[in-house]
């Protein structure tokens, strides 16, 4: 039988996992046992802030897991000692499948803010796993390596139907580098939202923020991770929320930004 995960409108915060193998610090889905292909996971509008741990994925570890969909959801200030600041997805649990695994993952209109991991990937680590990604920010994420993203393929031999892992910009992206596949690179002028004392945290962009009205209407979900409709102003914009058009006390500062897409 097929198992279908929903996690919607929850909030991980202030979670640490010591020590445990294969535990993200706040959210784990392993499908160990029949690594066939069958279990999907879909992540709505969550919040994953100041989660941590040891290993792999500072707020989510999506392992052998053959379909995942993370869209409208904050990830901020999130740490791994090891790899994936923020989230890790292997696609390598084929290992034993009689058919071919078609997995479909695809992280849209997320936000990825102050993650850090020591290892690769300060906001997201691919293993063995094709992912579709756009409209997403991904900025001001450190790790040792300085890369936003990695993507990586260990050829086995009972990887049978493993044969790439990559990111793939179906639509725009902005990030900090180029590892995110991001349309633009710059500073999307991020400013923390939310009530602390609810733990409904976010960071949403603010007047001047390129990632106002360049997302994809064609991928953009319905509402962003708070309830408001999108898209605002006929375009959809970047990141887990619509932007609200705060301005900065300085306006007259405006953003820079490259597009390499």
């Amino acid at each position: 039988s097929k198992s279908n995960l929903f996690y919607k409108n929850t909030t991980y915060a202030v979670t640490n996992n010591i020590n445990q193998l294969h535990n993200a610090g706040a959210l784990t889905v392993i499908d160990e046992v029949q690594r066939r292909g069958k279990t999907s996971a879909v992540i709505d509008s969550d919040t994953y802030y100041k989660n941590s741990t040891y290993d792999h994925g500072g707020a989510i570890n999506m392992y052998f897991v053959a379909s995942v969909k993370i869209m409208n959801t904050s990830f901020i200030e999130n740490e791994s000692a090891n790899i994936a600041g923020a989230l890790y997805i292997t696609n390598e649990g084929v290992s034993h499948m009689a058919e071919p695994l078609y997995a479909e993952n695809k992280i849209i209109n997320n936000t990825f803010y102050k993650n850090s991991a020591v290892n690769e990937g300060n906001s997201i680590y691919a293993l063995n796993s094709d992912i579709d990604i756009y409209n997403n920010i991904i900025y001001g994420n450190t790790s040792n390596t300085t890369s936003d993203c990695f993507v990586e393929l260990i050829p086995e031999p009972y990887n049978l139907y493993v044969t790439t892992s990559s990111l793939n910009p179906t639509g725009p992206n902005i990030s900090f580098d180029s590892s995110c596949m991001g349309s633009m690179i710059g500073d999307p002028r991020l400013q923390m939202g939310g009530d602390n004392s609810s733990m409904s945290i976010f960071a949403e962009p603010t007047v001047y923020s390129p990632a106002i009205d360049n997302g994809d209407n064609t991928n953009c979900p319905s509402r962003d991770q708070i309830g408001n409709n999108r898209p605002l102003n006929g375009h959809c914009d970047l990141g887990a929320i619509e932007g609200t058009g705060v301005d900065y006390t300085d306006e007259n500062i405006q953003p820079t930004f490259e597009s390499n897409f």
